[in-house]
């Protein structure tokens, strides 16, 4: 490495420059789930049901809770529920509603909240796809509290935070890095070394990624996993040579 070192710096340059379009792209091919294996039994009872009985691959809930005194049976809440939910039944990627009026189950037992089953054409991997079109379709009424749940919510949630947490963790980690790197090494160049390996690793991490789940399907928890690898392996290796070479 070190007799080859501008060939090694070279192509390690090429390599990130390739990477450079394609690491950004990320996210956008993960998938939030990947909870299960389709080879298992409860996956293949899972397609038995949707095949012959005609069970969505997955379903959206929508929780509705009055605000005021009106609840669950009176005609002016069923009316303001009608008016609020009127458009979800054409909304992308909807085929069904199983309202409350038909479900007691779904009504609390005060009566202030009900909540209305949605269900879809997507497989809960991409269930978080609805979220947009079918929120869009809700209209807020007076006196109405409508809100989104269930496991596409949930899914959307877990690759939103996961995104947030990748973006701050670049933020938090890379800078105290810096410095922690600052004070054991003493020189900003040798300093800066181990961070600029460890971004490397990770923008081609990501890039890897990109492609890989272009392949297969792949969890949106490989983010923090590149960037936990990456930058950390990055930062203690540099300091377990340094430590090494003085001893």
């Amino acid at each position: 490495m070190a007799r080859w070192r501008w060939w090694v710096i070279g192509a390690w340059a090429i390599v990130a420059l390739i990477a450079l379009p394609l690491a950004p792209r990320a996210p956008s091919v993960l998938q939030p789930g990947g909870f299960t294996a389709e080879n298992l039994e409860a996956a293949r009872a899972r397609r038995l049901l949707e095949d012959r009985l005609g069970v969505p691959p997955s379903a959206l809930v929508i929780v509705v809770r009055s605000t005021n005194e009106l609840r669950a049976g009176d005609p002016a809440f069923e009316l303001a529920v009608g008016r609020a939910l009127a458009g979800v039944a054409s909304a992308a990627h909807v085929t069904g509603i199983l309202p409350h009026t038909l479900a007691p189950h779904q009504v609390s037992a005060d009566g202030r909240t009900v909540y209305e089953v949605v269900s879809l054409d997507l497989t809960p991997d991409r269930s978080p796809d609805a979220l947009a079109p079918v929120e869009a379709a809700i209209v807020q009424q007076p006196g109405l509290d409508v809100a989104l749940a269930g496991g596409p919510a949930f899914y959307g949630d877990i690759q939103t935070v996961s995104e947030d947490d990748l973006r701050r963790s670049e933020l938090i980690s890379l800078p105290l890095a810096a410095v922690a790197l600052l004070l054991v090494f003493g020189s900003v160049i040798a300093a800066g070394v181990p961070v600029v390996v460890g971004g490397i690793a990770v923008l081609v991490a990501l890039a890897a990624i990109v492609v890989v789940a272009s392949i297969t399907p792949m969890s949106i928890f490989v983010l923090n996993l590149a960037t936990l690898l990456g930058f950390g392996l990055g930062v203690d290796y540099a300091l377990l040579m340094v430590s090494r070479c003085r001893e």
